[in-house]
């Protein structure tokens, strides 16, 4: 267990900092009168929702890029063919016939 924890604390030093300074963050960022009337926010602007949906497109199409670039590499490093893929493509003699290309 505490071998664990050693290991969160060096391969993640983000969550230590984010930890460690959350309490202090939470005091800062609370009202000193709790009873202060809050007013509502304006309501956003054409612009700024359409800004708004444009970022959130862009950010989604980016994820979708990303995890299929990451993906594929993957299938490429790791993949390879079956044992039976000369029989499969090629007919019960298995011949594979002769390329002009070099691998």
């Amino acid at each position: 267990n505490l071998d664990l924890f050693l290991i969160i604390l060096v391969a993640y030093p983000t969550v230590v900092v984010v930890l460690a300074l959350f309490p202090a963050t939470n005091l800062a960022l609370t009202p000193v009168a709790q009873n202060t009337p809050r007013r509502a926010p304006p309501a956003p602007t054409a612009m700024e929702r359409t800004v708004f949906v444009f970022r959130h497109l862009v950010g989604y199409a980016s994820n979708v890029l990303i995890t299929i670039l990451v993906t594929n590499t993957l299938k490429n490093y790791v993949g390879h063919f079956h044992p039976d893929f000369a029989h499969r493509c090629f007919g019960a003699s298995g011949d594979i016939p002769p390329s002009n290309y070099s691998a």
